[in-house]
This record gives structure tokens, C-alpha cells and sequence, in this order.
């Protein structure tokens, strides 16, 4: 960290646990809370809870012993008039312990706690005395701290760090931007995020949906769009690795027919409108030479992306070219490892697989399959991208739930080979404008067409009644039909509030669902146990599947017609519609009951009730979570991400993506002066998520 008054490399080591690691980190991570402290509140009328500015005499002091080196706790009383309250500090320090003397004037600012009289531990204090007459008041702003650091301390860095280079620099955004969407520059966002001046909206400027929070994440933004945008033009500059794989001798299209066409004919249905159009874009990326696809398919669940990233292979594949298939779980990498080794084993390619859970002799073997090109087609997880992973001839990359993966950890695969093509694919919608700037270096194309299937309904429900969800359950599995169950955490005590999948499944077993034939399932268990029960389930061994997210994505059984969640509350929307996509995937009809102890969390999942439309409960998770936490911190790879939950997204990223092409258009980029500190910038951020790739 650049030098700050009082941080030491101890003080540095615990401002990183919270990823502060530089002035800018420090600048960018926003207070709490703000607190207006030019309003006293009188003792009499506080309520256990309440955060309160309190001034008045000091009518009481009592020191406690010390112990040893340890020092002594403090208490004392303050009355202001009205009625008096406890103030305390345990092993206050001794100049703490000096200040506090019998009548004095004190303002102390805190959370009141314990019933009358109240107290306040360890309060914010300012003594009122001859040369200060009265406390400074105003908005003060409060942060989340390191253990053993307090309020005064770290606002006094954040004051120096407000002086330094980094927080007066004008930013990079163009002027007329900035004026276009009347946003102030970046130094003045800071100061009025740090430290607000008399007459600002403090309930916007704590919930995020300020302009200063605008400002600086369209910064961000357009940073981050200059990055990507940068790097494709770069790699189109550098040609694609199928330039190099010979022409098939029957003629490109017909070609691409011959294994495409015996590949659709072995599928047990028929392509939606939708699959053959998104397809015949492929095809046209990757026919064009000299550039190579940099493609991303996005779909609602259900919409059949699994195959349409396995007959997109094709044209590849005849070439003698590989494609890598990059899954994030083991379990959606056996998924595809299944459907991969069904459509292409019998037309005579050899698929291998790459996990973290081979032994040393089978990793040894797989390497060396890849290595030679024996492998055609190799599906894997993280262990794909791995130094020790080398391909023959690789041509075409799928990256499967690509926002799982950040918004540059593709690149680590795509270093595999000589630019190979780029197919990545989201289950998880992500609302256009937003997909469109977080994946703005790549061309997207929509699934907007599910397969015909049975209808679905979502149903939320208070936790008390789920007896009405184990009907639903045993209902389904008397007509031959299988059900899951989700709960928020692996293991805890039965009958807690925060339902886990081991205390669950034994409930279920030995009560409701007594008889039923019924299998667990976590991220805990050996990958052959996981393997084991998904197979029972998937074969009918298994009529329930109690289980934890790893059930989220990629499972697909058509016999499954009910999900049921437990603490409903603790997902995001979004992943929520993704957990209710694994049933209702057969033409019976589909049923995902919510369960919640909370009443005022059904209002926020009423959207799930009301629409199946994943698109548009992306845009209600977009509006209550912001952009940070719907796509990830690894994803936005920036902290101003974490600041806004600003109803102008749309417009901040539309302009920020504006503005980046307009400025990669002005011949002077790559070689002006005036562009030096944005192509730094904009390298700087490239290597810091190729950082966090590595990491």
C-alpha cells in the first residue's frame, strides 16, 4: 500500500483481509453508514438499538483494576437533562482512562444496547472543553473496520488517502461524457462519498443509487470496456488456429453436414427455431480466416445449450482440430463427458476427460491422450487450464457457465493453443445490457426458445407449512415422478432455523417421506459418492435427492417434476430460477415450492411466482443486489462495482460501452500521448484478472 500516516506493514496485513491493498482500494471501498451528528437525541426517549448521538455531563467514573500488562476497563454515567445512561470500555487504553473525569462535557455517538438504563460500549466520544466548544457535528461517515481498528483511525486514512495523487486525479472518462449524463468527475465522487457535504441525500448515498456512485463506476466501466474491446482487436490481428487444419476435401458446408447431419439424426428430438439459427451463426464465425469466434450463447434454462455446444463442434472436429469443454463442477463435466461420449464415440472420435479427481496414472494417461491429439474432444473442469495440460491441435474452446468462470479465466484456456476459436456459454441469464458490457469482447447470441414442455408453477410458502411441500413431494413420487431438495448448508443441528441437507434427509427419511426411496448429495462428498447418487436418481433408484447448490445447474432428468427449497431467502433470484429449471424438464407439468421463515422475503420472491422468464428476474436480481453480487467480484474484477445499485445501469453501461469504441476508433489510441495513462490503465487491468485467474 502507498505510505498512509500510521499504516505499518502490521496495520497493511489487516486492511488486506477486507481487500484494501492500495490507496485506491481504500478510496473505492465506501463507508457502511453515514450518521448525522448535528441532531442530539435525548436520553430519555432511546430504545435498545438505536444508533444515537448523545450529549451530556459526566456524573460517574469507575476504573477497573488492571491485570498485569492487560489494561483496566472504564465505566461511567452520562446524564444530559433528561436521564442518564452508561457508557463502557473494557481494557480501555490509559488515555482513555485519563480523559474520563466527573463533569465534563461529552458527545458520544453508538448502537444502544440492553434495557433501561441503556449503555454504549466502546462509543465514538468528543470531549466539549474551552478551545472546542462544541463538537464538529455534520455527517460522519462509518466503515467497516479490521478487528482492533477504530472509526477515528480509519476515517484519518481515509482523509490522507483523499489528498493523495490517486484521489485528485481527473479520471479518465472524456468530459463530455461525463457532462452528458450530468455526473460529477472522479475526485469529487470521492469527497462526497467519504466525507458529504451539509445538504446531500445521505439515504441515496447509503443505498448506492447516488450520482458519485455513478461516476465512479461508469469509470470503472469504461476502463474495463477498453480492456476487452483492446484485446479483441488484438486477437483478430493475430488469425485463428483452424487457418492452419487442412479444408475438408468434400467442400466446407457439405462437410460440415456429413457429422453435423449423422450427429442431429442420433438426437432423440428435434432442434428448436432457435438452435439451428444461433448454430448457422457459428458456423458463419467459423468459417471467416484469419479471425477467430469470440461467441457467447445465452439461453434460459432448459433452452438446450448442452447440444447446441456439442454440434457446433462438428465443423472442428472433421477438420482433425480439438475442442476443449470447460465445465465449473464436476458434476455438470460428467454431464457433458455423458452427452460428448454418446453423440461422438459412435462416429469415431475419442473423447477424454480431466478432473481433479484422477489418479496420478490416469491424469498421466489423459495427459499424454491430449498431448498426442488422440483425444478429439476433451471435456474437463479447472484442471483444463492447468500448466501441464498441452493439445495438439486445439481449435475450438467451450466454456460452459461462463460467468462462473470471471470475465478473463477463459483466457487461461485459450493460451492452450495458437488462438483457438471461443464458444462460452451462460445458463444463468444476465440482463442484456449487462452481458453486453461485462462480455463486451464478445458477440452474444440469444436461445430465446425452450423446447415444448409441461407447464410450471412456483409456489412460496412460510417454512411452518412446509408440511404441504412433503405432500407435494410423496404425490409426485406415487406417480412415478422424482423430486429434489435444496437446502442452504451441508450439515447443522435439526430443527434450526438455517436448514442443512444431512439433518434434512434423516428428517425426511424417518418422517414424511418414510418408505421413499431418498439419496444426498453435497459439495462435501468423495466425487465418486456425488457421481453414485446422481446415477440412482438419473436411473430411478432414487425418487428424492436431497441436496445443496450443487444441484443448481446442468442436471438433467426429465422425470424430476418437484423442487422444493429450503430458506428460500438465503439464495439470489436468479439462482433461485436456476434451481427450479432442473424440474419440469418433461412434458408433465412442474412444481418449485419456495420455503421461508421470513414474511417480509416473500415480497422479493414473488417475481419467481410471477415469471419464468429468466431474463427478466435477472433485471429484478440486478435491481436489488447490484451488479457486484450478481456477477461476481472475480467477474467486474474492479471494486467500483460494488458501489452502485443505481437504476441507471442500463445507461452507464450502454455509455460506457459507447464511449470505449469511440475512443479505440480515434487513430491516435495506440500511439498518443493523451491516451498513455488509459492504455496503461487498461493493460493493468487485463493483467490484474489474469492475476486472479493464476490465483
Amino acid at each position: 500500500m502507498v505510505s498512509l500516516p500510521g499504516v505499518g506493514p502490521k496495520m497493511a496485513e489487516k486492511l488486506a483481509t477486507l481487500g484494501v491493498q492500495t490507496v485506491a482500494d481504500l478510496l473505492l471501498r465506501g463507508p457502511r453508514a453515514y450518521q448525522d451528528r448535528s441532531a442530539q437525541t435525548p436520553i430519555a426517549t432511546l430504545r435498545p438499538g438505536d444508533v444515537a448521538v448523545v450529549q451530556g455531563t459526566v456524573v460517574a467514573v469507575r476504573h477497573g483494576k488492571r491485570r498485569g500488562r492487560r489494561p483496566g476497563s472504564l465505566q461511567a454515567r452520562v446524564d444530559d437533562g433528561t436521564a442518564a445512561m452508561s457508557v463502557q470500555f473494557f481494557g480501555a487504553p490509559s488515555y482513555v482512562s485519563k480523559e474520563w473525569t466527573v463533569g465534563r462535557t461529552v458527545q458520544v455517538a453508538g448502537r444502544t444496547e440492553g434495557k433501561p438504563p441503556l449503555s454504549l460500549s466502546h462509543p465514538e466520544t468528543e470531549f466539549v472543553n474551552a478551545e472546542t466548544p462544541a463538537p464538529r457535528g455534520g455527517v460522519v461517515s462509518l466503515y467497516g473496520t479490521p478487528e482492533g481498528v477504530g472509526q477515528k483511525a480509519y476515517r484519518g486514512w481515509v482523509r490522507a488517502a483523499l489528498t493523495t495523487e490517486e484521489a485528485t486525479r481527473a479520471g479518465l472518462l472524456p468530459p463530455e461524457l461525463l457532462a452528458e449524463l450530468s455526473l460529477p468527475g472522479r475526485a469529487e465522487a470521492l469527497r462526497v462519498l467519504h466525507r458529504p457535504p451539509p445538504g446531500t441525500d445521505l439515504q441515496a448515498l447509503g443505498g448506492g443509487r447516488h450520482v458519485v456512485h455513478e461516476a465512479l463506476l461508469l469509470d470503472d466501466l469504461f476502463v474495463l470496456m477498453v480492456a476487452l474491446l483492446w484485446r479483441r482487436e488484438q486477437q483478430a490481428v493475430e488469425g485463428a488456429s483452424t487457418d492452419a487444419l487442412p479444408r475438408p476435401r468434400m467442400g466446407g458446408a457439405r462437410a460440415r453436414a456429413t457429422v453435423r447431419a449423422r450427429a442431429i439424426a442420433a438426437l432423440p428430438f428435434t432442434l428448436t427455431g432457435a438452435q439451428e439459427r444461433v448454430l448457422t451463426e457459428i458456423d458463419a464465425d467459423l468459417s471467416v480466416r484469419g479471425r477467430p469466434m469470440q461467441r457467447m450463447v445465452q439461453g434460459d434454462v432448459g433452452a438446450g445449450k448442452t447440444v447446441l455446444g456439442l454440434l457446433a463442434a462438428a465443423p472442428v472436429l472433421e477438420r482433425g482440430g480439438q475442442v476443449a469443454i470447460l465445465a465449473p463442477t464436476e458434476l455438470l463435466a460428467r454431464q457433458w463427458l455423458h452427452e460428448a461420449r454418446r453423440l461422438y464415440v459412435p462416429l469415431g472420435f475419442s473423447v477424454g476427460w480431466l478432473a481433479g479427481d484422477q489418479s496420478a496414472s490416469e491424469r498421466s494417461a489423459a495427459l499424454a491422450d491430449v498431448a498426442s491429439g488422440r483425444d478429439s474432444l476433451i471435456v474437463g473442469t479447472h484442471a483444463l487450464v492447468q500448466d501441464a495440460v498441452s493439445f495438439a491441435r486445439l481449435g475450438l474452446a467451450v466454456v460452459d457457465e461462463q460467468q462462473r468462470f470471471g470475465v478473463f479465466q477463459r483466457a487461461r484456456l485459450l493460451s492452450k493453443g495458437p488462438q483457438p476459436h471461443l464458444l462460452a456459454l451462460s445458463a444463468t441469464p444476465i440482463p442484456r445490457s449487462l452481458a453486453r458490457t461485462l462480455f463486451g469482447d464478445l458477440d452474444i447470441s440469444l436461445l430465446d426458445e425452450t423446447p415444448p414442455r409441461g407447464p410450471r408453477t412456483t409456489l412460496i410458502l412460510p417454512s411452518a407449512r412446509r408440511r404441504l411441500a412433503w405432500d407435494l413431494v410423496a404425490a409426485a413420487v406415487d406417480r412415478g415422478e422424482r423430486a429434489f431438495v435444496v437446502c442452504p448448508r451441508i450439515d447443522g443441528p435439526a430443527g434450526d432455523v438455517l436448514r442443512s441437507a444431512v439433518a434434512t434427509a434423516e428428517e425426511l427419511a424417518n418422517g414424511p417421506l418414510a418408505g421413499v426411496r431418498l439419496g444426498l448429495i453435497h459439495g462435501a462428498m468423495p466425487s465418486s459418492a456425488k457421481e453414485a447418487a446422481l446415477r440412482a436418481f438419473r436411473d430411478g433408484e432414487l425418487s428424492v435427492l436431497v441436496g445443496t447448490t450443487v444441484l443448481e445447474v446442468g442436471l438433467d432428468v426429465p422425470e424430476a417434476t418437484v423442487m422444493v427449497v429450503e430458506n428460500a431467502e438465503r439464495f439470489g433470484l436468479s439462482q433461485l430460477h436456476q434451481l427450479r429449471g432442473r424440474v419440469g424438464r418433461g412434458l408433465a407439468p412442474g412444481h418449485c415450492v419456495l420455503l421461508t421463515p421470513a414474511p417480509d422475503d416473500a415480497q422479493r420472491l414473488a417475481i419467481l411466482a410471477s415469471s419464468e422468464d429468466g431474463f427478466a428476474v435477472a433485471e429484478a436480481d440486478l435491481a436489488q443486489r447490484g451488479p457486484g453480487d450478481l456477477v461476481g467480484a472475480k467477474q467486474a474484477g474492479r471494486p467500483a462495482f460494488a458501489l452502485a445499485a443505481t437504476p441507471r445501469m442500463h445507461d452507464l453501461l450502454d455509455a460506457a460501452r459507447r464511449a470505449a469504441r469511440r475512443t479505440l476508433n480515434n487513430p491516435r489510441f495506440t500511439t498518443g500521448t493523451e491516451f498513455a495513462e488509459l492504455r496503461e490503465a487498461a493493460a493493468a487491468q487485463l493483467e490484474a484478472s489474469r492475476a486472479i485467474e493464476a490465483g
